[in-house]
């Protein structure tokens, strides 16, 4: 083999590597950029009659990567009763692989006023997050 045809062997496993890295990298950050992409709906009322969004309704649903890599949710939960309304909320983060991750802070109480809403913000537990659900219900005993 020529010193030529030995540059050309070797460039071309160059160019190999760097085409086989940026195509992981094009991957790596189009999953982290999909935010979402997975689930069907991003709230899940798990109250029957909050089903329809005529008593409490979850609005202005936004998430963004933090820092560290974790993903983290925020929304605005507003009751559209005339009454107060106390409620169990959460995130549930999910991986790649669809399965939820261990919860950072579980079920928040919330008491919302009449026709008022409260902003909602959580975090998931690690950088494993891939897509996220909000999950809300009636509070017991309330």
């Amino acid at each position: 083999m020529s010193a030529i045809d030995a540059r050309r062997l070797a460039m071309g496993a160059v160019l190999l590597l760097l085409a086989a890295g940026a195509g992981c990298a094009a991957r790596w950050t189009a999953a982290r950029g999909s935010v979402g992409s997975g689930l069907v709906s991003k709230v899940h009322y798990l109250s029957p009659e909050l089903a329809g969004g005529e008593i409490v309704r979850v609005d202005g649903l936004t998430s963004q990567w933090m820092e560290a890599g974790r993903l983290a949710v925020s929304a605005r939960i507003r009751n559209r009763s005339e009454d107060p309304i106390a409620l169990s909320v959460r995130a549930v983060f999910i991986d790649r692989a669809g399965n939820s991750l261990p919860a950072a802070d579980d079920w928040r109480l919330l008491r919302i006023e009449p026709q008022q809403s409260i902003p909602f913000e959580a975090a998931a537990p690690n950088a494993l997050a891939a897509d996220y659900r909000i999950e809300v219900r009636r509070a017991a005993n309330y």
